[in-house]
């Protein structure tokens, strides 16, 4: 199970960036998010060597 991703753990909503569903499910390890200009991107709460 992946661990749930606080907003106080991604900087980028400081900036301006907000959460975004795309149908991802609970389980997965990225957050999806855009930018003020509605750009989505992906932060991976874990690194590729974790997995």
């Amino acid at each position: 199970m992946a661990r749930q991703v606080r907003d106080s753990d991604l900087p980028v909503i400081s900036l301006g960036a907000y959460r975004v569903q795309v149908g991802q499910g609970p389980d997965v390890s990225w957050v999806v998010l855009a930018d003020p200009e509605g750009n989505e991107f992906c932060v991976l709460t874990r690194s590729v060597q974790e997995v």
